[in-house]
């Protein structure tokens, strides 16, 4: 059952965007994101491309006892989001169960097999990596209401995007001002990048001189990027 968090009426706006704008409109718009630790090397492993849901959360270890019951137990449109160790924790049927359960993907702060069936697979799956070695079902913990992934912590019902740069969280709160935002910042390098395609340079969007110039005078100053040419307004 869809929660009545905003994600519904923001979910194909959020289909146009990218990890990288959620990231750059964050600050704009006052709006705390968080990104799993990329020396963790979180990646998409899977065929999916595009991920958007809420997070339902997993601890474990070596055991994926629990893993078993966040399957069971999560709902269509949620992200399990699991945090683990050095053991195989999803694999070619765990993630067939998630697909079928209308799951909408899995990010393993650890280890996934059975690689040559997910590279196939269109749920969109994340992990550090594989390993063939699966662990035991023996630990029953009573689940969790969040998780830590390489250092980003998350908790129930949050808002869960990712796409081949990696993987961001946030709350759902801030979805009226952060989509927003990004969508601003992609159209501004749309813009640029037709900019660029037509000869001009990217520098000439930027105040990068004035800015340079003021910083190396320990003045206050901020890097503004336009759509517009602004070079020319900067220089004096």
């Amino acid at each position: 059952m869809a929660q009545d968090d905003g994600l519904d009426d923001y979910y194909d706006r959020l289909q146009e965007l990218d990890a990288a704008s959620l990231c750059d409109g964050a600050g704009t718009a006052r709006a705390q994101v968080r990104v799993p630790d990329p020396d963790a090397g979180i990646r998409l492993l899977s065929a999916g491309e595009k991920l958007i849901g809420r997070a339902h959360p997993v601890q474990c270890d070596t055991d994926f006892l629990e893993v078993w019951m966040g399957i069971e137990s999560a709902e269509p449109g949620d992200v399990l989001v699991i945090e683990a160790a050095d053991r195989a924790i999803i694999g070619e049927l765990f993630a067939s169960e998630a697909a079928r359960k209308g799951l909408a993907g899995i990010v393993v702060d650890g280890y996934v097999r059975d690689l040559a069936f997910l590279r196939e697979f269109d749920l969109p799956v994340y992990a550090r990596g594989t390993t063939p070695q699966a662990g035991t079902i023996q630990v029953a913990t009573g689940g969790t209401e969040e998780a830590t992934i390489a250092g980003a912590w998350v908790q129930k019902g949050d808002i869960v995007f990712g796409d081949l740069d990696g993987v961001v969280f946030f709350d759902p709160e801030v979805l009226d001002r952060l989509v927003p935002a990004a969508e601003d910042v992609q159209e501004r390098e749309a813009a640029i990048l037709e900019s660029i395609g037509e000869g001009r340079s990217v520098f000439d969007h930027t105040n990068l001189h004035q800015h340079y110039r003021l910083r190396l005078d320990g003045e206050e100053s901020g890097i503004a990027v336009s759509a517009d040419p602004i070079r020319g307004r900067h220089r004096g």
